[in-house]
């Protein structure tokens, strides 16, 4: 009783590096991204690390939605009654659902990235949520306050 993993290639070994490696990578997200020149590696590292920072800004921003959305209109106006925070009270669980499927989004996508094991990609990643998290963590906390991960995930 034999079984091979194969799964579709004919010679039977991977294209895909599974070791850190400089060489040239296979593609990074999509099929024809495939950096070639220092000038591809310079986009795609500030790209990952542009992604990273962003995730960690929209960790950053999602216990932070407003309890009451859309309240600039005049209180006389007809699409005030239409539109209040009593009418749509889910206006916020929806604007911080929207902000979580972004954060979870990118950071399977960095995820994605990192799994190239080009280590200018993994690097930059690593940079990215690194310096997203310089950037915010200090706001998001009073000096000297100690929030566990876990926490400051669910928004507490």
């Amino acid at each position: 009783m034999s079984h091979t993993h194969n799964h579709g290639s004919s010679s039977g070994s991977s294209s895909m590096a599974m070791f850190f490696t400089f060489d040239a990578s296979p593609s990074i997200l999509f099929k024809d991204w495939v950096p070639a020149s220092p000038f591809d590696y310079f986009l795609v590292f500030f790209t990952m690390a542009g992604m990273g920072i962003i995730v960690e800004a929209l960790g950053y921003l999602r216990p932070r939605v407003p309890a009451k959305i859309g309240n600039s209109r005049p209180k006389d106006s007809l699409s005030e009654k239409w539109w209040s925070p009593s009418t749509f009270p889910w206006k916020r669980s929806v604007a911080k659902f929207a902000l979580r499927l972004l954060e979870v989004g990118g950071s399977y996508l960095l995820m994605l990235a990192a799994m190239s094991f080009d280590v200018v990609v993994v690097v930059s990643v690593i940079l990215g949520l690194a310096i997203g998290h310089a950037v915010f963590l200090p706001v998001t906390r009073r000096p000297g306050e100690f929030v566990s991960a876990t926490a400051a995930s669910h928004g507490c």
